[in-house]
């Protein structure tokens, strides 16, 4: 389970005093839902039918309801209230199959393991169908720019900088590619510093002026980029092969499927120009990343 306070773990001793806590049969399940992302059918229940509606928030971008679970995961969501177990003191408990994940007073950190669980599980399970490699995506003119970036590297600032200048949005977290190389939407809502503020504020590209994107796309553009404060940006060409070397370390399924990614990788580079160097300010690359290019034609048609 992830790490929570000493104030959740007191609640969780008071609850395992008794034994029958984790039995989800015990608890009173009010609505259930079963939806299809990517491939990966999954369902998730709750105690408190209002809960559902932020939920839904949270399923994965493009999400769509079904009649039947599957074999993928199965979530369950305990809303603690006024009227919970005795000893449950209003903790918010989400467990995957019979595994608890997470635990907090306040929903929406429950929320937040939620989400991410749930990217984390279609990442996985949709492959080999569908390979998700860590980058932000933008379309631009008929072909799609993955910026390839580790977390908390700026990616999703330059990201917000491309939309801003009129490109589409396809991703701040996963290039999703099939079988052919192509890059499908996973467009979740953008994590952005908003002022002086130390916590990361969540846009809609929407608000950004952009719109979100729903069909697949060959990819013209992929730019490894270094954040370094106070250097002037330099791009240079990156050879294809030391590209995709890049690229699988940030497949989600490499371990499991990777021939599958390797497969798709090669596709969605085939075609692309790469580039990769220092950069400083987002704003000073967007010209560079959006400009015509002799090969791919990345700016152009």
């Amino acid at each position: 389970m992830a790490s929570v306070s000493s104030v959740v773990l007191i609640g969780l001793a008071r609850l395992k005093r008794n034994a029958d806590w984790q039995r989800l049969e015990n608890w009173n399940w009010r609505e259930k839902l079963s939806f299809l992302s990517h491939g990966v059918t999954m369902e998730i229940q709750v105690t408190e039918p209002a809960a559902m509606v932020p939920v839904k928030l949270r399923l994965p971008p493009g999400w769509r309801s079904c009649k039947v679970s599957g074999d993928g995961p199965q979530y369950s969501l305990v809303v603690g209230n006024e009227v919970a177990p005795p000893g449950l003191d209003r903790l918010n408990l989400l467990f995957r199959g019979n595994a608890l994940i997470s635990a907090a007073y306040k929903l929406e950190s429950v929320l937040g393991a939620l989400e991410s669980d749930l990217d984390h599980q279609v990442a996985m399970l949709a492959a080999p169908e569908r390979i998700f490699v860590r980058a932000g995506v933008v379309g631009w003119h008929g072909r799609a720019i993955v910026i390839a970036g580790r977390p908390h590297s700026g990616t999703s600032t330059l990201v917000a900088e491309l939309l801003c200048a009129g490109a589409s949005y396809y991703s701040d977290e996963y290039a999703v590619l099939d079988a052919q190389g192509w890059v499908h939407p996973f467009a979740r809502p953008l994590w952005l510093c908003a002022g002086a503020g130390p916590n990361p504020v969540r846009y809609r590209a929407e608000e950004l002026g952009a719109r979100v994107a729903t069909r697949a796309m060959p990819i013209g553009l992929v730019v490894f980029p270094r954040y370094r404060p106070g250097v002037r940006a330099q791009l240079a060409p990156l050879r294809p092969s030391a590209a995709a070397a890049e690229l699988m370390d940030s497949i989600e399924c490499a371990g499991t499927h990777p021939e599958a990614a390797r497969v798709a990788t090669r596709k969605a580079l085939a075609d692309a120009w790469i580039l990769h160097g220092d950069r400083r300010e987002a704003k000073e690359i967007v010209p560079l990343l959006l400009g015509p290019r002799r090969h791919g034609q990345v700016g152009a048609g």
